[in-house]
């Protein structure tokens, strides 16, 4: 027994160093040991087969994966290995398309003799993360008709991407005592899943008042980033209706006015003024009339001013404005002259003008400076887009003794996806208007270069002109190189920008030009989290500036050199409507004034809540060698500091009617004395689109000589567009149910329509009126019942028109969406709610139902023959649908169902060998 026993043992460990020594001289290894991948990416690795024995050696190759995550099309095979030999075997896999990211898989490789595994390979497969968000609501109007009705609507979000999702809706109302403006709701929405939210607010006395108003939809991820906007349009329901064209809302802070009248009255340290501000916009047949006033007049001084004034003609090809004029891209040019454009076809444009400078229309005293005028040629909108352009110009100032002529041309040299460039030269002589004889010639050029590599970005501008040029940038130099990376939260940058100027005068005519220059070396990185970003920025600045002085010919030179660190933090809270940035820069600097390194730093924060925004800065000793000077020659103390700070509130009440602005600004600094100011407007909105408005300005330095108070008074009237091109005509649309009696006529009483967004709902007759309507396209639909149905109507209105809407009966339509698959078949999602199942009849009339989360669907269409079809989404490759393009026949009275079966196809298994003597 003993004998048999230690036989055994024996023969146990002969086999098992057969294994070993084979084991040593027989291998394999994959190409790599990482894969990383997108989903849906097709990919491919090598196997490395080694025979180091001196016979041929048949081996056993298979391989275990998540098939949830790749597939491949070999899984095993066997190889006869020759002595001495390598063997490379290609293999390729398919990523699923809905393989989730941040769960690392393995494939496992395992090779084995005579059925015995003696080597296993692992490779870490990891798949991209893709972040794709799309949202949709299911409908694009919504009616209302009375106080306490409830708003009700579906926005769907779905998540195509490979990871989990944290996304925020917000939601905007219009401004309500009794709801807020905003609100937002939190969801998580897993990999390839999607959700339907129910969103409501009930209707209160300040919307029912605004008669159609529109909530705004806004989607974001979790880092604060917007993927989806939407807009959806809320209607007050109304038998008849008068078409009232659009008013602009008067905005206090913008600058430009229309369609506006506006007077008022100011009163300053006992001087009294009185404005007038007017703009209207007419449409004539063939174009567009515009005019604008702006006058003020000084009581005390009996001045009158009159500014911004001018009258314009536009219409395709031709535009011409006369009144106040002004051009400044180029050279700084104000006056009262004309300005004309021709478009002589869709590519070129030409443009002429010339103006007596003054600042008034209307002259104010006997000064004389000078006239200018201009043409310019534009092809293909200038080289700001993908054309280029070309402009003479001709300025001059007797006051200031000069003239001069100046040609310039820009062009877009290169317009391509990841590549920009653009360039720009001009020539200039100026001589003086006293003396042609003494003038000096002048040139400028500037180039602009952009390019994108990956996530790689470089920006270049630069810009030199001489100190004789012409132009509104006389002897300057600017340089600005950027580049960038953004890896996604990431993003790094490097910065340099060199500005100088040396402007030269034929003649020194009042202040004495300074010659300076700034260079700014900048690194940076930028961290990105949910709601905040935090950005580093270490960099150098020199500075550079000379000046002459009235009492000694001699130039005087300055430097300034500045070693600091800038860290920034801005963060913007949507929700909560809070956003904060907070700036804070420091170093060390010294100059040739005060040859000694001094420290200096600034701090600046702006936050702002809804109705409360705070500006502060404080700063310590001199950023620029201008407050050196004040600070050396000025200043009691060594150090130099500046304290500024703003709190402002802005708040509508009494249904929005009455706003409120109002601020304050506090300053002091080391040479300066106490500064208050306090800055206040109130608007009061009245019937027939009138407001009313006061404003108030106080201040108050330590010294009484400062101080001042402003009080004005004014009224608004805003009014529409004027459109003297079109007739008024009424419409008037009739519903009816068909009954296939034509001596029959059955109104449909009650029912709701829209005309171009406007909501209806039919009297006991059936119809509905909307009077005073402009010539135009007119969109009429129809909401279904699930008995009655109308297509959709549109009409063009050029006179006073009635409209006969016939509704057919429907015919119900269910169905159901199933999958059926095998033990070989793909392994895919089986997801059966949100398809879109779409019949479509001989007239190519589509009409759309949605799953539900068990497959199942309904809807109502006219009696007739319909081609069933349902959405594939990313199933074509791995699912045959069985049943699209069914025919289907609905008839009144019957209940037609349907039914679409998703087959799961069966994998294929492919093998293939292939030999190579190296790797």
């Amino acid at each position: 027994m003993k004998r048999q026993l230690c036989f055994c043992l024996l023969f146990f460990f002969i086999v098992l160093a057969f294994f070993q020594l084979s084991a040593q001289n027989v291998g394999v290894k994959f190409s790599s040991y990482e894969l990383n991948a997108s989903n849906g990416e097709v990919v491919s690795f090598y196997m490395k087969l080694m025979n180091n024995e001196e016979k041929q050696v048949a081996v056993k190759l298979d391989f275990e994966y998540d098939e949830n995550a790749i597939s491949l099309a070999s899984t095993k095979a066997e190889y006869l290995l020759r002595p001495k030999d390598t063997t490379f075997i290609p293999l390729k896999g398919i990523i699923n398309n809905r393989a989730k990211a941040g769960k690392k898989s393995t494939i496992t490789a395992r090779l084995s003799i005579d059925n015995q595994v003696f080597e296993t390979q692992r490779l870490q497969l990891s798949i991209v993360k893709t972040k794709m968000v799309r949202f949709y609501k299911n409908k694009e109007n919504i009616t209302f008709e009375n106080i306490g009705d409830t708003l009700s609507y579906q926005v769907t979000i779905e998540n195509l991407g490979n990871t989990k999702q944290q996304i925020t809706l917000l939601s905007k109302y219009p401004k309500s005592p009794t709801k807020d403006e905003l609100s937002s709701e939190k969801i998580e929405i897993a990999a390839f899943k999607d959700t339907t939210l129910t969103l409501s607010c009930v209707v209160d006395e300040q919307m029912m008042k605004l008669d159609d108003f529109d909530i705004f939809l806004k989607t974001l991820y979790s880092n604060g980033d917007i993927f989806g906007t939407s807009r959806l349009s809320v209607n007050s329901v109304q038998q008849s209706r008068r078409y009232k064209r659009d008013v602009n809302q008067y905005d206090p802070t913008s600058y430009v006015q229309n369609n506006i009248i506006n007077i008022s009255a100011r009163e300053s340290r006992n001087n009294y003024q009185y404005f007038l501000y007017a703009n209207n916009q007419i449409n004539l047949k063939k174009g567009t009339l515009q005019s604008n006033i702006d006058i003020n007049w000084w009581e005390n001084n009996n001045l009158l001013y009159v500014r911004n004034t001018w009258v314009s003609y536009q219409q395709n090809q031709f535009g011409i404005k006369a009144g106040n004029i002004s051009q400044s891209e180029i050279i700084n040019l104000i006056g009262r002259g004309v300005d004309a454009y021709y478009q002589i076809n869709k590519k070129n444009k030409v443009e002429v003008g010339g103006i007596n400078k003054s600042y008034s229309l209307f002259k104010n005293g006997d000064n004389n400076f000078g006239n200018a005028g201009w043409a310019n040629f534009t092809h293909r909108g200038g080289w700001l887009h993908k054309g280029y352009e070309a402009s003479i110009i001709y300025n001059d100032d007797p006051t200031s003794d000069y003239k001069s002529y100046l040609a310039s041309a820009r062009t877009n040299v290169l317009d391509r996806k990841n590549i920009g460039i653009k360039a720009g030269a001009s020539l200039s002589k100026t001589s003086l208007y006293s003396n042609d004889d003494i003038s000096e010639n002048g040139a400028a050029g500037e180039v602009l270069v952009y390019a994108q590599k990956g996530n790689f970005n470089f920006n270049s501008t630069n810009y030199y002109s001489s100190g004789y040029y012409s132009g509104l940038r006389q002897g300057a130099v600017n340089l600005t190189e950027r580049i960038s990376y953004n890896s996604g939260k990431y993003n790094f940058w490097g910065l340099y920008n060199y500005l100088s100027f040396k402007p030269k005068q034929l003649k020194r005519i009042g202040f004495i030009p300074q010659n300076f220059s700034t260079s700014k070396y900048n690194l940076g990185v930028t961290r990105r989290f949910q709601y905040m970003s935090i950005s580093v920025v270490p960099n150098y600045y020199r500075e550079n500036r000379s000046a002459l002085s009235f009492s000694s010919p001699e130039e005087k030179k300055y430097t300034m050199r500045a070693k600091r660190l800038s860290v920034n933090l801005n963060y913007n809270h949507l929700v909560s409507q809070q956003y904060i940035s907070f700036n804070l820069e420091g170093g060390t600097y010294n100059t040739n004034i005060n040859d000694k390194e001094m420290p200096h730093f600034k701090v600046h924060l702006n936050y702002n809540w809804r109705f409360f925004n705070l500006n502060a800065s404080y700063q310590y000793n001199s950023f620029f060698i201008g407050e050196e000077f004040s600070r050396l020659r000025l200043a009691s103390s060594d150090t130099y500091e500046v304290y500024n700070i703003l709190p402002s509130i802005h708040q509508e009440f009494l249904d929005n009617k009455l706003q409120i602005r109002a601020g304050v600004s506090y300053a002091k600094s080391t040479f300066t004395q106490e500064y208050f100011q306090f800055n206040g407007r109130l608007d009061y909105q009245l019937p027939a689109n009138f407001n009313v408005y006061f404003t108030t300005f106080l201040s108050d330095f330590s010294a009484n000589y400062y101080d001042a108070s402003t009080m004005q008074v004014g009224v608004i009237k805003r009014f529409s567009k004027i459109d003297l091109t079109q007739k008024r005509n009424n419409l008037k649309v009739y519903v009816y149910h068909n009954t296939n009696d034509s001596l029959v006529k059955v109104p449909a009483v009650g029912q709701l329509l829209l005309i171009n967004d406007k909501a209806f709902r039919t009297d006991e007759k059936g119809a509905i009126s909307y009077k005073r309507l402009p010539e135009g396209h007119y969109k009429i639909k129809v909401f279904d019942t699930k008995q009655w149905y109308a297509p959709d109507l549109a009409i063009d209105l050029i006179d006073n028109t009635e409209v006969v809407i016939y509704m057919d009966q429907t015919v119900t339509v269910k169905g159901k969406v199933h999958y059926e698959s095998s033990d070989i078949s793909f392994d895919v999602a089986k997801e059966l709610g949100g398809l879109t199942v779409t019949l479509t009849n001989a007239e190519g009339r589509e009409f759309k139902a949605k799953t539900d989360a068990k497959g199942y669907f309904r809807t109502y269409v006219p009696e007739g023959e319909y081609s069933a079809k349902i959405e594939m989404y990313n199933r074509s490759s791995r699912v045959e649908v069985l049943g699209q393009s069914q025919k289907i026949k609905a008839v009144s009275g019957k209940l037609e169902t349907i039914q679409f079966i998703f087959k799961v196809k069966d994998r294929k298994v492919e093998r293939k060998k292939f030999k190579s003597s190296g790797f």
